[in-house]
């Protein structure tokens, strides 16, 4: 896995590779032994094709599967103060690897790649938020923290960040 890692981790070269040879390296990637380590490390190399033409990982920001017109509807209501970047998989690479047995199942198991839904997004608002709190403005918690009571089961978050009068910030 070693000598794999040392070549996924070349964005410049990767960025040339067609779109087959992602789906022919998920392949190959599938067939070896990967612990959590390994998968870690994985989420660390830009081999996912996202839309925009550009390599993305699960280290930069969240990738999902695909959205629906009603999730990206969802998506420009979110406040822009508290919006978490987000990317999708190119939809003919979707396509393709929606084609071969298992491997939307391998991304999703190690490369952290997930379908895209409502109570997700609000996960990754929460942990952007415990993540980025100490830096964020009063405000953009404050956003956050009303966005997701209206949009999403708060009952599950744990540790949500919240600022107490006088301006100190707590988990």
């Amino acid at each position: 896995l070693e000598d794999t890692l040392q070549c996924l981790s070349d964005r410049q070269w990767l960025s040339k590779r067609p779109l087959d040879w992602f789906v022919a390296c998920y392949e190959y990637l599938k067939t070896l032994p990967i612990d959590e380590g390994g998968s870690q490390r994985l989420r660390a190399c830009s081999i996912v094709p996202v839309e925009g033409r550009r390599l993305s990982c699960d280290s930069d920001q969240p990738i999902y599967l695909s959205a629906s017109s009603d999730d990206r509807t969802f998506l420009d209501a979110v406040p822009p103060i508290v919006k978490t970047p987000v990317a999708f998989l190119r939809p003919t690479l979707r396509s393709m690897l929606e084609e071969r047995s298992g491997l939307t199942e391998w991304l999703l198991n190690v490369l952290g790649i997930y379908s895209f839904s409502q109570p997700n997004y609000c996960v990754d608002i929460v942990n952007r938020l415990k993540r980025e709190y100490a830096d964020m403005d009063e405000l953009a918690i404050t956003s956050g923290t009303r966005f997701l009571a209206r949009y999403c089961d708060t009952g599950s978050i744990k540790d949500l960040p919240v600022v107490l009068k006088g301006g100190s910030r707590s988990l």
